[in-house]
């Protein structure tokens, strides 16, 4: 937790810049929120690693008063090396903006973790209101969405995009790559 608090706290403020320049990841992670309910995302970055300023966008699903809602956020993106391990850490911009169904949305910010061979080790949500309680906030465990093929990648992307949005062709040549 404090990983990801000290990280918030000195990049909250600098969350202007651009879309992501080239789709090189996309993600998909599950989570119940403190409130009860269930959250999808789609966790979508340039090359982290190998990037001078590692950005992405998540997209979040969920079901408020019977009516599905998606939001979307601009992030910024940090990780940290360790001898078995890679920790990444997804500050969400200070703004969500609402995509499908009317929401006001705090962005969430996510700290995972993978071994170097590509292995989930572990995840945690915690949204802006949630960072701000210190020690005393509560952390979401993440669950990965793990994909199957490149027909189960595109079914999982139009979950989120249409057509007519700006990253879904990108999104698609991802998908026809992925296999």
């Amino acid at each position: 937790m404090k990983t990801l608090l000290n990280f918030l706290f000195i990049t909250i403020s600098t969350f202007s810049f651009a879309q992501i320049d080239e789709v090189k990841y996309i993600d998909f992670y599950e989570w119940t929120g403190q409130d009860g309910k269930k959250y999808t995302t789609i966790l979508i970055s340039n090359d982290i690693l190998n990037s001078s300023s590692p950005r992405g966008v998540a997209r979040v699903k969920y079901v408020s008063e019977g009516v599905t809602k998606i939001v979307e956020f601009n992030m910024i993106i940090g990780f940290e090396r360790y001898e078995d391990n890679i920790e990444f850490i997804f500050g969400g911009d200070e703004t969500a903006i609402s995509i499908k169904g009317n929401s006001n949305y705090t962005p969430d910010n996510f700290l995972i973790t993978y071994a170097y061979d590509g292995s989930y080790i572990s995840g945690f949500q915690a949204d802006h209101n949630e960072l701000t309680k210190g020690e005393e906030g509560q952390l979401a465990v993440l669950y990965p969405i793990y994909i199957d093929d490149a027909n189960h990648l595109r079914d999982l992307i139009k979950e989120f995009y249409s057509a007519t949005d700006s990253l879904y062709r990108d999104l698609m040549k991802y998908a026809a790559d992925f296999d």
